[in-house]
């Protein structure tokens, strides 16, 4: 079924390819990613991926358009016994009026409406009711949930979903969306969530808040709120807050245990020095049940150069170290950049002994030809698990941008 899925839908491509307003946009591109693995045992790795992504707008028709994503994976050197590894993204059909007041999508795809994302087998409707009011609903099938049935299409008793979203435009500043989540494993209740998330923006001032709540289990979620301050001259103050209430399936057998709450607040700060430089900070705190954490980074950025301290205490153990990137382009066509974490760890405040990290990319990306994009890179990997690990890894692009025109070239 979804090899017929993205057969169809490359077939429509090319046929509508002849039509006089068909866009079609996407890339094709390939992966070779080497690697040494330790467990169970030591062995080396040269995995392959080929991927594609395509999308046709204005197939046939005004305002009909197809899409698809995919990829197939093996390990050259030591397969596993499910290469090759074919999955498929999304594979499916949309339809959106000239007056984007309505749309309609059925097939393979991605859904956010508020309450988390999910893949879904299925389809998706929207309608615009008036100037300030739309409407969404979407139902279908959820494809896994182990790695191995990931890509199957499920059976609507075997694991489903469906939902929808109420936005409302209460004014030129304020935006609020009230969603709905029911997901069901083998004919049992698996999640069923309602969710408001809302935004207001007032000159350089925004601000935004998402609550989740559990109908099940009567219980608050989430809840997420996350001011922003622009000030002249470039500079930047983002707040959050957030609260989670980690609450699993009602399937799973460990729904039955009543984790704890986690809090956390966060301070991202972007100073403009000058039009070159700026000055970055950031702190976490994370406060658990019995424990908490903080988390503090602070450095500059200069013309795409980066580099600064970072810190850690608490839940996880105490960490120092620094961080760096760098970017140049040698000419029009080669671009070459590194990235450097280092940093001492310490799991247990009363241990004297220190574990180093390091995490090391150097890479380049080159323009080959029109479309035609190059990139590689080596990893170097030091920890406890890996005293020197190298690893490589290279990816070739090529992008797809075709405008009908009664017979012309791709462009």
């Amino acid at each position: 079924m979804k090899v017929k899925i993205v057969l169809s839908l490359t077939g429509v491509a090319l046929f509508a390819a002849s039509g006089t307003a068909t866009t079609i946009s996407g890339n094709v591109y390939t992966e070779f990613y080497s690697y040494e693995s330790k467990i169970p045992a030591s062995n080396s790795h040269l995995r392959s991926l080929q991927g594609y992504r395509l999308n046709i707008s204005d197939a046939f028709i005004s305002g009909l358009s197809a899409f698809a994503s995919g990829r197939l994976a093996s390990d050259i050197s030591d397969k596993s016994p499910t290469d090759p590894d074919y999955r498929v993204f999304g594979a499916y059909l949309q339809y959106r009026s000239r007056s984007d007041r309505f749309l309609i999508r059925a097939g393979r795809q991605f859904v956010y409406e508020g309450l988390g994302g999910l893949t879904l087998d299925g389809g998706k409707l929207k309608i615009a009711v008036g100037k300030n009011i739309s409407l969404s609903g979407f139902g279908g099938t959820v494809p896994g949930p182990s790695f191995f049935t990931y890509d199957q299409v499920n059976r609507w008793n075997r694991r489903n979903a469906f939902g929808g979203r109420v936005s409302v435009k209460a004014s030129g500043k304020l935006g609020l969306n009230f969603s709905f989540l029911q997901k069901e494993v083998d004919e049992n209740l698996d999640a069923r969530l309602i969710g408001l998330d809302a935004a207001y923006r007032k000159g350089r001032c925004s601000n935004s808040l998402r609550v989740d709540y559990d109908l099940y289990a009567k219980k608050v979620k989430l809840v997420s709120l996350r001011p922003q301050f622009r000030y002249k001259g470039g500079h930047d103050i983002r707040l959050e807050y957030s609260y989670r209430k980690p609450l699993l399936g009602y399937n799973s057998v460990f729904s039955v245990i009543d984790a704890k709450s986690i809090h956390q607040a966060r301070l991202n700060a972007v100073y403009r020095n000058s039009t070159d430089l700026r000055t970055i900070a950031a702190v976490a705190y994370t406060m658990f049940s019995d424990d908490s954490n903080i988390n503090i980074r602070a450095g500059v950025i200069f013309k795409g150069q980066s580099g600064g301290l970072a810190a850690s205490s608490g839940y996880g153990g105490t960490k120092v170290g620094f961080f760096g990137g760098l970017r140049h382009d040698l000419n029009d066509d080669l671009t070459v950049y590194g990235n450097l974490d280092m940093y001492n760890l310490k799991l247990d405040s009363d241990e004297d002994e220190q574990e180093m990290f390091i995490t090391a990319v150097f890479g380049g990306a080159y323009d080959v030809m029109k479309n035609l994009g190059a990139r590689a890179e080596i990893q170097i990997l030091s920890n406890p698990v890996y005293d020197y690990d190298t690893r490589g890894y290279v990816r070739l692009d090529y992008d797809i941008q075709y405008t009908g025109n009664g017979g012309g070239d791709a462009k």
